[in-house]
């Protein structure tokens, strides 16, 4: 409709969308009680509903929350098929659960040209979310490559392992390389940042090929990589940090020893975001939560005990622990030969459309955290730690349009049915949760309305960072 914007009480004829009746949540401001309207895919106004132009579309949010839409930071989409099979169902499934914006994590031994190339073409031509991706550092050629991924590619994150990940091929990164890619980021500047999973590999490498297979039970999986090798890793690898003055993401942190490694390291170095994921929230080890998993809770990083799960609650209400994401991978029951013990079943955990659900019904209905909280840690900080804020992770004039509307009262009852992903599992089968999105926008295009994709596929787009922005 041409850009028009609205501002105080000026009004135009007719913009592309306006939300009514509804209260914005807004992070940094908080709760709001206004409209808005949207052209050409970015937020032009906020204003009393009397004040808001005629539109193309109105939408009555009947007095629900408006939250910034979702971005999930941690997904490995494509790790079971091809990326482009994948791509259609998982985004889909994303947009069911509010997210609007997806982080994938690639990895190859090669250089980043080709993968980057094909990955970029399905999330500009058949995805449901905006994509920015996440490289694997690998080896030498990789550092070297750096600058141009960042320059030319628009990839400013970039993945360390101190722990491999055997079961998928994944070898751990030595210090010194670790040390070295630190300072490759630090001297590319902002918003260039290394993702670092935390465990020491040495110990748990060795603890897996001592430890007895006579337990067959989920905690004996979870035992094999004990608490304080995170907590080691957060004290070494911000050390490294801080020595090289590089900004790092703690990815999936899952153990009090580890939020209280994180309260010391950011005492110390200013550079630092945390990451947890809903299954770290919710789910135990010793099966002992409302939410009884089996061997589909063997996850990896592993469950925790209560105690942990407590802790990481209070470090994401604090803002110790400072984004939310899944660590989503799209496997088939089938596929994770559940038939075997625990030892031989393979490790997987779908989420993406669970997440915000699980903040809503876990966190704010029971007082963990406030609604701004949610807007916070599910969408805003993880903006400004990928540098994509303010264009995301906002309800502000000039942002992208990325909305959820969730009812605060809407129960729904979780299972496979109810996904439109890939898996047809989830942690929380069977259980009912209080707190649900309805509807999801992006960039001003309704994707997901009471639980029916009518986006096509394609609205999505790849979200370069930095110089090739």
């Amino acid at each position: 409709m041409g850009g028009a914007t609205i501002l105080g009480t000026c009004c135009i004829l007719v913009t592309d969308l306006v939300i009514k009746n509804s209260k914005l949540v807004i992070p940094g401001i908080g709760i709001v009680e206004a409209g808005l309207a949207v052209e050409e895919g970015k937020i032009s106004a906020i204003t009393k509903d009397t004040n808001l132009p005629k539109a193309d579309r109105t939408i009555d949010a009947k007095g629900n929350f408006v939250l910034p839409g979702v971005i999930d930071p941690h997904t490995h989409i494509g790790a079971m098929k091809t990326f482009g099979e994948e791509y259609v169902k998982e985004t889909q499934g994303a947009a069911n659960g509010g997210i609007t914006t997806v982080g994938v994590y690639l990895r190859t031994d090669k250089s980043y040209d080709d993968v980057f190339s094909d990955s970029k073409k399905y999330a500009n031509s058949v995805a449901m979310t905006d994509t920015i991706f996440h490289f694997g550092l690998v080896n030498d050629l990789h550092l070297d490559e750096m600058p141009k991924y960042l320059s030319k590619f628009g990839v400013a994150s970039f993945k360390l392992y101190f722990a491999g990940v055997p079961e998928i091929g994944i070898l751990a990164n030595s210090d010194g390389f670790s040390f070295e890619a630190l300072g490759r980021v630090a001297a590319l500047g902002p918003p260039a940042i290394i993702n670092i999973h935390a465990e020491n590999g040495e110990i748990v490498d060795y603890i897996k090929s001592h430890i007895s297979h006579e337990r067959k039970d989920l905690a004996a999986w979870s035992d094999t990589s004990p608490n304080f090798t995170e907590g080691e890793i957060v004290t070494r690898a911000s050390t490294y940090a801080r020595v090289q003055n590089a900004p790092i993401y703690f990815v999936h942190l899952n153990t009090k020893e580890g939020v209280e490694a994180v309260v010391d390291a950011k005492a110390k170095h200013s550079k630092i975001w945390v990451e947890t994921c809903p299954h770290y929230l919710t789910v135990s080890k010793d099966d002992d939560t409302d939410y009884k998993v089996g061997k589909l809770g063997k996850t990896l990083p592993p469950l925790r005990e209560k105690e942990s799960l407590a802790k990481l609650w209070w470090g994401l209400a604090s803002g110790v622990v400072d984004t939310v994401g899944t660590d989503h991978l799209a496997m088939r029951k089938e596929q994770r030969q559940l038939e075997k013990d625990i030892w031989e079943c393979f490790v997987a955990w779908q989420g993406m459309e669970t997440m915000l659900p699980v903040l809503l019904f876990e966190g704010v209905h029971k007082k963990r955290l406030s609604i701004e909280r949610v807007a916070e840690v599910s969408s805003a900080n993880t903006a400004k730690a990928f540098g994509l804020y303010p264009k995301k992770g906002t309800i502000a004039v000039g942002s992208d349009a990325d909305l959820v509307i969730v009812d605060m009262n809407k129960k729904v009852k979780v299972g496979p049915d109810i996904l439109k992903g890939n898996a047809d599992f989830t942690l929380y089968d069977g259980a009912t949760f209080t707190g649900w999105p309805i509807m999801t926008i992006l960039r001003g295009n309704v994707t997901m309305e009471e639980g029916k994709i009518v986006g096509k596929p394609g609205t999505g787009r790849y979200l370069p960072r930095g110089p090739a922005a």
